[in-house]
């Protein structure tokens, strides 16, 4: 005969499983609610892309043809587009960088919902998942400043932003938005590192500037904050900050590199544009990251604070010296290459 075991080890057994859970974290929970938040505030405007497909802006709209070209066919590195100037078309400065995973969500969705409808869908899911992981890097973000206590607050305040959450609506498909959670990971990996346990973040910081430099130039006032931020926390600190100085001089010139053979095309490798990611910026980002390396390489015989801001001051110019080498007019306008018309017209007006 078949006995049970009702002891009350065996009774105590489910509770004790139930018990072992883990509960949902604050700050799993602030994510959720934001984005059910943003979900409903944004709702109207999601059913009309789901519905008619429509643009509300005329980059996003671009960026869907560039996309829908390169789909059915156009070179990767061609980023000219036919109907803007026609015959000859226009070559776009845009980065390919983004064309990707709004590619990989068309294919994703194309078997299930065919090619048009697969459009809309990526349009409407692109914009979401960069929201959520603007959350999460804010409060992380948060988290490297005040500890796991202010990652909600983090979150909560991140979501407060309306002003540049606009970058993050529905059907925005724009390099807008990508930009800013790079810019978030940027500076919360500098932070980071500026914690001589975490100098390993320095690379993500590194990985992040090179990521938005190749997007676009927008962020490159935030980067050379960033980048700057090392040797001064060289002078202060000495050979303390010798290990992020290495990991972000490390990543930042390989990344820089792989970034520029893999989305400038060889016919414009030397063409040294100066509004958008070119040789100009790969030579500056070369030369800054062998003046942080230098820093770190000479760091344990820098004993003095006025030995290191001396050897700061002399690795400084170095990537404005290799610009001026390399791109000498990128050091004044960085539009001295549009044409007057256009500029009267158009940038005077924006």
């Amino acid at each position: 005969m078949t006995t049970i075991d009702l002891s009350p080890e065996t009774r105590r057994e489910p509770v004790m499983m139930h018990a072992r859970r883990a509960p949902v974290s604050p700050a799993a929970l602030a994510t959720l609610v934001c984005t059910l938040l943003a979900a409903l505030l944004t709702w109207d405007h999601a059913r009309e892309v789901w519905a008619t497909g429509a643009f509300f802006d005329t980059d996003d709209a671009t960026r869907a043809v560039q996309l829908r070209s390169w789909l059915n066919g156009q070179a990767w590195y061609d980023l000219g587009i036919a109907r803007m100037d026609p015959p000859a078309g226009v070559f776009m400065h845009w980065s390919r960088i983004v064309d990707v995973p709004l590619a990989a969500l068309v294919m994703l969705a194309k078997p299930f919902l065919g090619a048009d409808m697969a459009e809309r869908f990526a349009r409407l899911a692109f914009p979401a998942l960069l929201f959520i992981g603007l959350l999460g890097a804010t409060g992380w973000a948060a988290s490297v400043l005040g500890g796991a206590r202010a990652r909600v607050a983090g979150i909560v305040l991140c979501f407060l932003g309306a002003p540049f959450l606009g970058q993050f609506i529905t059907g925005r498909i724009d390099h807008h938005a990508p930009q800013i959670l790079l810019l978030v990971l940027m500076t919360g990996g500098a932070m980071a590192a500026f914690d001589a346990a975490r100098a390993r973040f320095a690379a993500l910081a590194a990985i992040c500037a090179a990521l938005s430099l190749a997007i676009s130039l927008e962020n490159l006032p935030f980067i050379v904050l960033v980048a700057a931020s090392f040797p001064l926390l060289f002078v202060v600190r000495g050979e303390e900050a010798r290990p992020a100085l290495l990991w972000f001089s490390g990543a930042l010139a390989p990344a820089l590199a792989l970034l520029f053979l893999a989305t400038i095309g060889p016919m414009h490798r030397l063409d040294g544009a100066c509004d958008a990611f070119s040789i100009a910026h790969l030579a500056a980002g070369g030369a800054g990251s062998a003046a942080l390396l230098a820093l770190a390489l000479l760091a344990p015989r820098l004993r003095s604070f006025g030995a290191r801001v001396a050897a700061m001051l002399v690795c400084a110019p170095l990537p404005l010296l290799a610009l001026a080498f390399v791109a000498p007019r990128c050091l004044g306008d960085p539009f001295v290459g549009l044409d007057p018309l256009v500029r009267d017209i158009w940038l005077r007006n924006v």
